[in-house]
């Protein structure tokens, strides 16, 4: 569950950019709790609104909120990209990242997190691809390493002095290729 404690604690959306036509709508279950109890179970709905944080609950002087619930439905007509986020007396925690088609909605249940819904109503799953085994490849294979900061794409395919690293658990490992 998503706990927000006090007045100072803000669970925020907000979009990567502006929308090409319409805002995402969301609703959010939460409970105003006591010391001991739920003092009360209320739901919130609203749009996002671009570039600029929209306050999706907002935390009560001397009182607990737990979020029980989120849906952010992607209603534009266009691919957008949704950050959650725990505002704490003006300083940002991030909390999920995702990017939803047209159609799409992502969920947060308190008893089991976050995923994304398809445009179908089916759950999506999170791809993941293993490799088991060597990597063999002529001149046509290429790494894209652009992405690690301070690093320099390959431009040729690899040759017999070429290395890796890897990291393992903080242990840079070396593979000779």
């Amino acid at each position: 569950m998503i706990i927000l404690d006090g007045s100072a604690q803000v669970f925020q959306a907000v979009l990567a950019g502006a929308v090409s036509s319409d805002q995402p709508e969301f609703q959010v279950s939460y409970g105003k709790l006591n010391a001991d109890s739920l003092d009360s179970y209320l739901t919130a709905h609203g749009e996002l609104n671009s570039t600029t944080d929209v306050a999706l609950v907002s935390g009560v002087v001397s009182r607990q909120i737990g979020i029980k619930s989120i849906t952010v439905f992607n209603r534009d007509d266009a691919q957008v990209i949704i950050t959650f986020k725990k505002d704490i007396s003006a300083t940002d925690r991030f909390l999920y990242r995702v990017v939803l088609e047209v159609n799409e909605s992502v969920h947060y249940e308190s008893a089991r997190g976050w995923y994304v819904s398809s445009a179908n109503g089916s759950e999506k799953s999170a791809e993941t691809v293993v490799h088991t085994g060597h990597v063999t490849g002529g001149t046509d294979l290429s790494l894209v390493v652009a992405a690690i900061t301070g690093q320099t794409a390959l431009t040729t395919g690899l040759v017999s002095t070429d290395e890796v690293l890897v990291s393992d658990g903080g242990v840079i490992k070396r593979m000779d290729m």
